[in-house]
């Protein structure tokens, strides 16, 4: 089996040889993507998404709004429920944007907040510095893959705790993501 690697557009594409068998001009080939540089992928954002709402809708949660960030801080996938207000997706991103910046769950930022650990006006800087895309209340989360941090995750829509609640139940049904 040959394994070739091309290295281009900040990603690594594995070309799997082993059962190439040509046919006319037709090659069979299995191409695997690791994205090395900004972690979650777009069919393991939407299947997040898809499972939130679902789970939002049988604990009969408000219109949701749900992000999902990859490592480098960018949209990977979002959603906004019809009917949710119209932050909701602001607040979730920024949820996902507090824990991606500080490399915690937003409410372990918040809990820090409120034991006095961590000052508000450090808070309010980190919101300025964001361009207000930052939110240190309970409901983003961190998301891991092997250790690797892979990106992040924002909801709002419910209470803060439901928030959290919610997107916690999604993550531990794909252990991949713990």
């Amino acid at each position: 089996m040959q394994v070739l690697l091309d290295i281009c557009d900040e990603r690594i594409i594995v070309l799997l040889m082993s059962d190439m068998a040509c046919c006319g001009d037709a090659m069979r080939e299995d191409i695997t993507s690791v994205d090395v540089l900004r972690g979650i992928n777009l069919k393991q954002a939407r299947l997040l998404l898809d499972q939130s709402i679902e789970h939002a809708r049988h604990l009969a949660l408000p219109a949701m709004a749900v992000v999902i960030l990859d490592s480098g801080g960018y949209v990977k996938a979002s959603v906004t429920e019809d009917g949710a207000s119209t932050l909701r997706h602001s607040i979730a991103e920024g949820k996902a944007n507090a824990a991606l910046a500080m490399g915690m769950n937003s409410s372990q930022f918040d809990h820090l907040l409120k034991q006095g650990v961590l000052s508000e006006a450090f808070s309010a800087s980190l919101t300025a510095a964001a361009n207000g895309r930052f939110n240190p209340n309970s409901g983003g989360l961190l998301l891991r893959y092997k250790g690797a941090l892979i990106g992040a995750m924002g909801a709002s829509g419910a209470s803060a705790e439901q928030d959290e609640v919610l997107l916690k139940s999604v993550l531990q049904r794909n252990k991949i993501f713990i």
